[in-house]
């Protein structure tokens, strides 16, 4: 069809430029193959009779966009209606086509993020969707990059059940798993999606926005020397290098520090001793020892436990020494005791007659 013929003056009036608008925004918004109908807007009588002359017949509520089309290709307009409309005056608003491009962009995503994770296992997969879709994390990722996400997500998910709770490196899964030691930096969107997914599959007292305490309550360090695990009198072979380095601060009477690079690049050789080792989730109670000279062994999970205090009180236990954990009776401190306990902790003093008593003590 040629759609250089000439346009019809009685098509390009002032009367009708609100018409071919209206049906420009319904083709930006529904998309450029619908051909559907739609209401007409207000027209004035000499609009209304010339759209009934083009159209043939006389004017209901409703347009058919077909068969404005079918009149508009045989008047030699244009080949098809979105062409015709802007010979008409009418071109494509670009907000409204890029709207409605990302939409669609969008539940194709989706579509392809749901189909990738239909056959998972785990009851909280569509919730975890949800939420990439509803928090933006989706944002401007097509279905192919949609389902990459999904298998990556996977395929950390798997290798940490392979782990079987040993403690892993998140840079080195970063290389191994994703190619990049950067992969899994704070606050990517990899990161994001992946650290959802483990806050979905341990117990959800740890914040999701805590970003790092996700991780760690997951066995996987973010580093190895910002989240160290502070120690008083903890019984270590006075002949290795960890003993060494413990015996010298309880002589100075002060706690210190052990990183997990420490725990990981020298062995942790544990004394037998029949004095259990008590685990706290306060950091002022190892002071509160070292300033006693106590002769117990205190150690402190310093909040929710990063991985060098799992990696030491797994060495505990496994040395065969009792460990008791006690720390405050709220939801997070809960959720603590009961992590600590499935490790092989003893709860301490986190029992309902515990409670009460505390509170007659206090009143």
């Amino acid at each position: 069809m040629n759609s250089d013929n000439a346009i019809p003056d009685s098509l390009l009036g002032n009367e009708l430029s609100g018409f071919w608008q209206s049906v420009r925004h319904r083709l930006d918004v529904r998309g450029l193959e619908f051909r559907g109908s739609m209401r007409f807007p207000e027209l004035n009588d000499a609009a209304r009779l010339t759209l009934s002359s083009l159209l043939g017949k006389h004017l209901s509520a409703r347009v058919s966009l077909q068969e404005l089309e079918t009149v508009l290709v045989a008047q030699g307009l244009a080949s098809d209606l979105p062409t015709a409309l802007e010979r008409l005056g009418a071109p494509a608003n670009e907000h409204h086509v890029q709207r409605r491009e990302n939409n669609q962009q969008r539940r194709a995503a989706r579509k392809a993020m749901d189909q990738a994770t239909r056959l998972w296992q785990e009851p909280w997969s569509s919730e975890w969707v949800d939420w990439l879709f509803r928090s933006g994390q989706m944002a401007r990722l097509d279905a192919p990059a949609a389902t990459l996400r999904v298998t990556q997500t996977r395929l950390l998910l798997d290798h940490r059940l392979q782990l079987a709770g040993a403690i892993a490196a998140r840079s080195d899964l970063a290389v191994s798993l994703f190619g990049s030691a950067h992969a899994l930096d704070d606050g990517s969107m990899l990161e994001r999606c992946i650290r959802r997914a483990l806050w979905h599959s341990i117990d959800k007292s740890v914040d999701y926005a805590q970003g790092r305490a996700v991780w760690q309550s997951a066995n996987i360090a973010t580093d190895t020397v910002s989240s160290p695990v502070l120690v008083w009198r903890v019984p270590l072979c006075a002949d290795t290098v960890l003993g060494k380095l413990c015996a010298a601060a309880d002589d100075a009477l002060v706690p210190i520090h052990l990183s997990a690079m420490a725990l990981a690049r020298h062995e942790i050789v544990c004394r037998r001793t029949n004095t259990p080792v008590l685990l706290v989730e306060n950091p002022r109670v190892v002071e509160a020892a070292a300033e006693r000279d106590y002769p117990q062994c205190v150690i402190t999970t310093n909040g929710n436990p990063a991985s060098a205090v799992i990696v030491l009180i797994q060495a505990l236990l496994k040395a065969g020494v009792t460990v008791r954990y006690h720390g405050d009776f709220d939801s997070a401190g809960i959720f603590i005791c009961r992590r600590m306990h499935r490790l092989g902790c003893t709860p301490w003093r986190m029992g309902a007659v515990d409670y009460t008593h505390a509170l007659s003590i206090a009143r």
